[in-house]
């Protein structure tokens, strides 16, 4: 238990996941060999396995980087409306563009 809180602080900030059974064991005297196929399976599964959570990271950039245009494009929308419109009288065109001013700043 101890060694565990020991390594935890060593591995702050990443996942911790069990070692697969491959890479636990024994290799040597008496120890039957793992055959190359089943490395070249445990490769492949790891690399899948990376290959997926790059892609993911590469989605959630992508996904930032449409809200932020996104929040844009909204604010600009809002400041298009503070201005006068001619068929509202001037309380209510104070208060459209107090609104669209306030709905800018927002986004």
């Amino acid at each position: 238990m101890e060694e565990q809180v020991a390594s935890k602080s060593q591995t702050e900030g990443r996942r911790l996941v069990g070692i697969s059974w491959i890479w636990k064991q024994c290799h040597g005297a008496g120890q039957e060999e793992l055959s190359d196929a089943m490395c070249i399976l445990e490769w492949c599964k790891a690399h899948a396995w990376a290959s997926r959570w790059s892609e993911e990271v590469q989605l959630l950039q992508e996904e930032m980087r449409w809200v932020l245009a996104f929040l844009e494009w909204q604010t600009a929308w809002w400041e298009d409306h503070t201005t006068p419109r001619t068929w509202l009288n001037e309380m209510e065109n104070e208060g459209m563009s107090a609104y669209a001013h306030w709905q800018a700043a927002i986004h």
